[in-house]
């Protein structure tokens, strides 16, 4: 998919002037193939230098292993592919999209993203772009030998010795800045580049990779932080001392038959890395191991060293404030609540069901009415690792005696609302639901459990998810909750035939200061390279139904 992204700039350019046309994608895809196979197999030079070393993040795609894992000889029967194939566009080399964001308040107008590729004729580039909008047709410049056009003042493409640099920002400038700055990119010494100045991304360009991502987390932090509700969160982490200057994250990916395979590391710098000892190396699998269900639609893993928090508050002074509050409301000083839980907590969502019911509400003038609405039951189950019983049994007492629970045998109810939350222990195990046949199928051993591959998912690792992404899953999620699911994608979800079978996220605490994370992709058709199996799907999308800004961006 990075490559449609990635190598498909053209398409921008002509997204940018409102004459998307999402038939050519597959055009696109057949000239990939012809390009790849009737290409020379010489080695480009590198424009990897083009990117500057205040840089904010990178995407490289290596298009001569991604197209021979993208496309299919059936794609050289599309009619229009010798156009594109003739675009004099170099599929053997690789590319880069580069972005450099500001976070200063006032600086956005600097702001822009860059893609640079390489070209194997750049006659047949020139004459591409002349005849690529009948409309309004480019105008094709020339200074200080680099050819250019811009579009709508957005976008500038330029080339000279077989290479391409293409600059976009959200706001249109005057065409001798965009040349400027075209010419300083592309006078740019090798010494003032990204390969030269940062050795993660020089680690990234030293490997064998698909597709592969750098990321200056600082950077990035100090961006999201404009955001007010995040930068309220932030300031919670600023008084503990985290601080993501010099952090950096970069992501090797490899598309394989059935599944796409992500190893990422985030490199943090000494002062942040001393939080690792907030994290175990693995989650301990015996509160996965009741979950009453062979698979389950989420499921999530956490393992912590709650002593380490507890060291935090001794660190600033606050052990003896919290300490005595704790007391108050719980029953248990810091010292006994920190020692309650062992650190391993776990959260299943097992199934999504709704259900018709009868409301009966009174009118203005006092009469009973009654409506059906539809209420949506979510069956999960949450749980955590009890490592002191004593002082777990303190609390619940505690609770029960202030009215918050109601006890019942070995069984601990609340309300919210007209929904009743089941509290319960089993096995040193403290467990949440609020579904009966839930809490009935743990107490008593009834019903499925986890495939042991689920169980077995928290090994080696502080942090793990799964996630069910099969469309009879996804068309379960509830319209009301739509709007959570970032970028507006929600909607489109829903409608989406995916081939994607599941998403997995295995993490690990930082050791040398370096955490390492897996993200497996698992694709239903076992026998398609997954690559091959997005593109399928991105050439089945109804483009009219994506948020605009993915459709036309």
């Amino acid at each position: 998919m990075r490559i449609l992204n990635g190598s498909n700039s053209l398409r921008y350019l002509q997204n940018s002037t409102n004459t998307y046309q999402s038939k050519n994608l597959h055009s696109l895809l057949a000239a990939v193939m012809m390009t790849l196979v009737l290409s020379s197999c010489g080695k480009p030079p590198k424009n990897n230098k083009f990117i500057p070393k205040d840089a904010s993040a990178v995407v490289c795609m290596n298009l001569k292993k991604m197209t021979a894992k993208m496309v299919s000889f059936t794609d050289l029967l599309d009619k229009d592919s010798k156009r594109i194939q003739n675009s004099g566009l170099d599929f053997n080399s690789k590319a880069y999209i580069f972005a450099k964001w500001n976070p200063k308040k006032g600086k956005e107008k600097e702001n822009y993203v860059g893609f640079t590729f390489m070209l194997q004729d750049e006659s047949k580039f020139d004459s591409f772009l002349r005849k690529y909008r009948k409309e309004k047709p480019l105008k094709i410049k020339s200074s200080e030998g680099v050819k250019y056009t811009i579009i709508d003042g957005k976008v500038i493409v330029g080339w000279a010795n077989r290479a391409v640099i293409t600059l976009a920002a959200n706001a249109p400038k005057a065409e001798k800045v965009w040349v400027d700055q075209l010419l300083k990119l592309r006078d740019q010494p090798e010494s003032e580049s990204l390969l030269a100045n940062n050795k993660y991304f020089e680690e990234i360009e030293k490997q064998d990779y698909d597709a592969a991502a750098w990321l200056n987390w600082g950077n990035t932090v100090e961006q999201l932080k404009r955001n007010p509700t995040l930068k309220f969160y932030y300031n919670y982490l600023t008084f503990a001392g985290v601080n993501f200057k010099e952090n950096y994250i970069i992501g090797i990916t490899k598309f394989e038959k059935g599944r796409a395979v992500a190893d990422i590391k985030w490199h943090m710098t000494e002062a942040l890395s001393q939080y690792k000892g907030l994290f175990k190396n693995e989650i301990d699998n015996k509160l996965l191991s009741h979950v009453p269900a062979k698979k389950p639609m989420v499921l999530l893993g956490l393992g912590l060293h709650i002593q380490g928090f507890k060291s935090i508050l001794d660190n600033f002074g606050l052990t003896k404030r919290v300490s005595a509050f704790l007391r108050k409301e719980t029953g248990l000083d810091a010292d006994q609540l920190f020692d309650m839980l062992s650190g391993d907590l776990m959260a299943a969502l097992i199934d999504i069901k709704k259900q018709d019911i009868t409301e009966q509400t009174v009118d203005k003038d006092g009469n009973l009415e009654s409506r059906t609405i539809a209420k949506t039951n979510y069956k999960f189950l949450l749980g955590a690792d009890i490592n002191n019983v004593e002082s777990m049994d303190k609390l619940l007492g505690k609770l029960v005696a202030d009215k918050y629970l109601d006890k019942k045998g070995d069984i601990y109810t609340f309300k919210i609302a007209d929904n009743t939350h089941y509290l319960f222990v089993k096995d040193k195990m403290l467990f949440g639901s609020l579904t009966k046949t839930i809490k009935d199928a743990v107490m008593e051993n009834k019903g499925a459990r986890l495939d042991k591959n689920f169980v077995d998912l928290g090994r080696s690792s502080a942090f793990s998810m799964y996630a069910d992404l099969t469309p009879k899953i996804l068309k379960k999620l509830p319209e009301e909750n739509l709007d959570l699911v970032p970028f507006g994608l929600g909607p489109s979800l829903k409608k989406l035939d995916t081939p994607i079978e599941s998403f997995s996220i295995k993490t690990s605490p930082a050791k040398k200061n370096i955490s390492h994370t897996k993200v497996i992709i698992e694709f239903t058709n076992k026998d398609q390279n997954s690559l091959r199996s997005l593109v399928e799907m991105i050439r089945k999308m109804n483009f009219s139904e994506v948020p605009g800004f993915l459709s036309a961006r």
